[in-house]
């Protein structure tokens, strides 16, 4: 929270912030509901990417990141590309979290927690659900509409 209250208070930052995976509980919305109030600014978009248990465990399970550049790949999706890559497909490493125990303890986790801030959101005029389930620039695209960058 105190973090959180020192980011929202710096007007470098004004209008700037997105916030990815946060608030993850209803505890969470509720305090920067009440910050954001305080200092009289309010969130301009919620985006909800909206994609099945299938494809989220069908996406992390086929996810590689090279060890040297950090970058990521869908081994699904991107086989062109990973063979074409700068530093060597021996750096392409499966993250350790990236296993179908962990992927169900997330969904759990998801559905328990976060799920309630989902709804608590839901009801508001700036709250858009995007079908997340295509391809990265189709999703981008719709994302840069309601943003309007």
């Amino acid at each position: 929270n105190e973090i959180l209250d020192n980011v929202i208070s710096n007007d470098n930052y004004k209008n700037k912030i997105i916030f990815d995976g946060y608030p993850r509980n209803i505890t969470q919305a509720k305090n920067l509901s009440e910050n954001l109030k305080k200092k009289k600014l309010e969130i301009g978009s919620i985006i909800y990417l909206d994609v099945s248990k299938d494809l989220i465990e069908q996406r992390i399970l086929s996810r590689v990141v090279c060890e040297k550049c950090y970058k990521t790949f869908s081994e699904s999706i991107n086989s062109q590309e990973i063979k074409k890559h700068n530093c060597g497909q021996k750096y392409l490493k499966k993250r350790e979290d990236d296993n179908k125990g962990i992927i169900l303890k997330r969904l759990n986790t998801y559905i328990n927690e976060t799920k309630p801030v989902l709804e608590f959101y839901s009801k508001q005029a700036n709250f858009f659900k995007i079908d997340a389930s295509g391809k990265i620039p189709e999703i981008t695209s719709k994302i840069e509409e309601i943003v309007k960058v």
